[in-house]
């Protein structure tokens, strides 16, 4: 990965209500003088947040921790498709530090859960600008809030922090703690690329020695998650032996 000045987030910028953090970002990045890379867009209130393949976010009426960020460099796609997984052990970074403790793990490729329930989903967005630089929105949601009827709306387990780590949070003084952690996960990447993070995503690999199904475009494959290609893929071993790399699904389920 090209060497890059060290990535820091601006103070972020808090909405009481909007429809996605993703979007207003986008908006901004799609004018001729988009946000500079660390800016942040963070909402109390979302009302039409999303996740991949248009799967719809749904966060509590007010208290998750809601926000999106750009980030820009001089990469390809290939390389800027693991950003993701550094984010993702960001976050599980900031909820495994103390005060919170909570053993969560990296959901390839892009959610944090813990145990069988999904705790953050992250969801990154963009291209290449007029510059030649990508440019890239990448949104975060992290659960704190418990929402009654969330799992049946969206077909999962889910699970906030409250529910796990009993209190009363707000969203302004958890964001600070989530940004760092993102900082020192990005960095690292930025420096060393994947393999930079690579060893410690494995070690926090949701599903890691487990049989799981991933669903892809042209069926699903079933097999034994070993860990994770030197580019982000997920590895896994098929029933008759032989090894395979998946680099996109639309879903992956335990079995």
């Amino acid at each position: 990965m090209q060497e890059q000045e060290p990535f820091r987030f601006s103070p972020p910028e808090w909405l009481d209500e909007t429809a996605s953090t993703s979007d207003c970002l986008k908006e901004r990045v799609a004018t001729g003088t988009p946000p500079p890379a660390g800016t942040v867009v963070a909402a109390r209130k979302q009302t039409a947040g999303r996740g991949r393949m248009g799967a719809s976010w749904l966060s509590a009426r007010e208290g998750d921790v809601m926000f999106s960020f750009v980030w820009t460099g001089a990469i390809g796609p290939d390389q800027a498709g693991t950003l993701p997984l550094a984010c993702g052990l960001g976050v599980r970074d900031f909820l495994a530090a103390a005060p919170f403790r909570v053993p969560a793990a990296c959901k390839w490729p892009n959610d944090i859960f813990v145990g069988d329930g999904k705790m953050c989903g992250i969801l990154t967005e963009g291209g290449v600008a007029a510059d030649g630089l990508l440019r890239l929105v990448v949104g975060i949601g992290i659960n704190i809030r418990a929402r009654p009827g969330r799992d049946a709306a969206i077909g999962r387990t889910t699970v906030s922090l409250e529910e796990l780590v009993p209190g009363r949070y707000h969203p302004e003084e958890l964001l600070p703690g989530v940004l760092r952690c993102l900082e020192n996960r990005i960095n690292a990447w930025q420096r060393g690329g994947f393999p930079a993070i690579r060893a410690d995503f494995t070690a926090n690999l949701w599903g890691l020695g487990r049989t799981l199904t991933a669903r892809l475009d042209g069926g699903r494959v079933t097999g034994v998650v070993t860990g994770i290609g030197d580019n982000g893929e997920l590895a896994i071993t098929l029933p008759d032996g032989s090894g395979r790399l998946i680099a996109s699904v639309s879903a992956i389920e335990g079995l």
